[in-house]
């Protein structure tokens, strides 16, 4: 698997933080917690096409993390660390969504809260913003990620492609199909309307 630790290493400070939150300092994880929660929160929403369950899986993610500093080897940035469990997370939902509707056979009915959610210099109107998350939200799950990751995200397809497990070119057919989806569905939304 290719290396995550591209975006920084884990510096002396980040070090100290990580070995105070190891061994349970509330102080140093309430910290940590105000400093990364914004981001987790964006990246669950965005991954999970602004569902209603966002703040769930946000809590989730929060969790994982809390159990994870003991196991935490630093060997990539932490933003990278956060990154994957966020992901992973997210695949857990979305897995249990599916397990949940096929068990009882019912919909799961989902609102969007676009109006709470913003995205910083969109530059775009209420209206297409909420075409767009539409569009995003019916994306498959595979190319939603991806999607997510390079152009909301802004990341490298290096790096895309390591948090996710698949090779570059895996990744840049999946950002491929993603983008050709997305055109799609936007046409076919503009249309409508």
């Amino acid at each position: 698997m290719t290396d995550v630790s591209q975006a920084q290493p884990v510096d002396n400070m980040t070090e100290l933080s990580i070995q105070r939150l190891a061994h349970g300092d509330s102080l140093e994880f309430d910290r940590f917690v105000e400093q990364y929660q914004p981001r987790i929160a964006r990246l669950v929403s965005r991954l999970l096409g602004w569902s209603q369950d966002s703040h769930d899986v946000v809590q989730d993610v929060i969790v994982d993390v809390l159990k994870g500093f003991k196991t935490f080897r630093q060997e990539s940035s932490v933003d990278t660390w956060l990154t994957r469990i966020t992901i992973n997370a997210c695949r857990r939902h979305q897995r249990r969504l599916v397990l949940r509707r096929m068990g009882l056979g019912v919909l799961i009915s989902r609102h969007d809260h676009a109006a709470q959610i913003t995205e910083t210099n969109s530059g775009l109107d209420d209206e297409t913003l909420a075409s767009v998350r539409a569009a995003v939200r019916k994306l498959p799950t595979r190319e939603r990620e991806v999607i997510v990751l390079r152009y909301l995200e802004q990341l490298p397809i290096a790096q895309i492609s390591a948090l996710l497990g698949i090779s570059k070119n895996n990744t840049e057919v999946r950002l491929h199909r993603g983008r050709e989806r997305l055109r799609r569905l936007l046409s076919d939304l503009n249309e409508a309307t």
